[in-house]
């Protein structure tokens, strides 16, 4: 992953701290030197570059997804595994929440929460080749210079898996809005099969409407989440 990215000045963790177990914490871990860059989620809004940002995580996901599966093979199967749910379990995770969500909100929050009441229709599952994935790309995982506002990180990879590269965009719609992920997707070239859109639309709505959830439970930036839920929602 480091070789991929590392020319278009994007830097991952390179595991190189090893620690080993002690009286107060009894297990094996390891660190990595802190990498430059401040995480996306600490910008402000008005800060997020509608072309920078959109244009170099672009590319860094079409590097990501572009390592060959006989590289990732290598890992072993505990090290990445290969991510063949589909969508159905996004939606169904949505409905468990759905009648405590109604409770909660008001206006336009609720009515995109009434989309989960409306039986709305399941993407087919991903029919292209498997790619290499994040697999937990938020915005607190982007690192990005503040001054340039070029992506000059990506953290946690503790998630990867070999899948739909459809999982990489779902938080961007709910953060960045519709117009800018169309701008990531246009960045992005890279073959794929021709259900990402429909997917990628139907896996942000239900995302959003989770991560709100979630918010709401942890008593934590609740308004943002509306915000994002809302984005989710708008035109695609």
């Amino acid at each position: 992953m480091a070789r991929a990215l590392s020319d278009l000045g994007i830097a991952v963790p390179a595991m190189s701290m090893p620690g080993e177990p002690c009286d107060d914490f009894p297990y094996r871990f390891t660190g990595y030197p802190r990498l430059a860059g401040t995480p996306a989620d600490q910008l402000p809004e008005d800060q997020i570059d509608a072309t920078v940002i959109p244009e170099t995580l672009g590319a860094a996901l079409v590097r990501l997804h572009s390592i060959p599966v006989s590289e990732v093979a290598d890992l072993g199967r505990d090290v990445v595994d290969v991510d063949a749910d589909g969508p159905e379990p996004w939606l169904q995770e949505a409905q468990l929440i759905a009648d405590d969500l109604s409770s909660r909100e008001t206006g336009e929050v609720a009515e995109c929460v009434a989309w989960l009441a409306n039986s709305p229709i399941v993407p087919e599952h991903y029919s292209g080749e498997l790619r290499l994935i994040h697999n937990d790309l938020s915005p607190d995982h982007v690192l990005v210079d503040s001054e340039t506002h070029r992506v000059v990180g990506l953290l946690d990879f503790g998630d990867a898996a070999l899948g739909d590269p459809a999982l990489d965009f779902v938080v961007l719609p709910s953060w960045l809005g519709w117009e800018k992920t169309e701008r990531v997707l246009r960045a992005y070239a890279t073959p794929t099969d021709s259900g990402l859109l429909e997917r990628l639309r139907f896996l942000s709505r239900a995302g959003s409407l989770i991560w709100l959830h979630d918010t709401h439970l942890q008593n934590a930036d609740v308004e943002k989440h509306r915000r994002w839920v809302l984005n989710a929602f708008g035109s695609a």
